[in-house]
């Protein structure tokens, strides 16, 4: 049975990947303009593959379940892959200023977070389904 906090995450999690999106964008514009990116990383390729995780959980919640929890770690797995680096780096000159390297943490502690809240929705919701039916929706 699909869960209206499931269908809330996951709009969330659609604004978080919105933001990565803007994120590289934004980073690449600035490069081209001869300025420093937001960030260490900045690509249309990075921007392009956002979208990969939004398109793979809209079909998990339509289909299967673990699609969906496969998409929200993805989601999950690339915010860490961006937190580290920027609690790590000894090498502040990599983001125009300390705001931009705190504010690219707390976008992707919002992915991580809201990864680990949809799984954890989804794994609810699957135990409460009749064995054999991984679907979540109500359809």
């Amino acid at each position: 049975m699909m869960t209206s906090a499931i269908w809330n995450v996951y709009v969330l999690q659609l604004v978080y990947l919105a933001g990565c999106i803007f994120w590289n964008v934004a980073g690449v514009i600035l490069q081209s303009k001869g300025m420093q990116p937001l960030g260490p990383t900045a690509s249309w390729a990075a921007a392009g593959l956002m979208v990969v995780p939004g398109l793979l959980a809209w079909w998990g919640l339509k289909s299967k379940s673990w699609h969906y929890m496969l998409a929200s770690a993805l989601m999950g797995l690339g915010g860490l892959a961006a937190i580290v680096p920027a609690l790590t780096s000894d090498d502040p000159s990599l983001w125009p200023s300390p705001f931009w390297r705190w504010a690219g943490i707390v976008l992707n502690l919002f992915g991580l977070v809201l990864a680990i809240v949809g799984i954890y929705l989804t794994m609810k919701a699957m135990r409460g389904s009749p064995k054999g039916k991984e679907n979540i929706t109500n359809n």
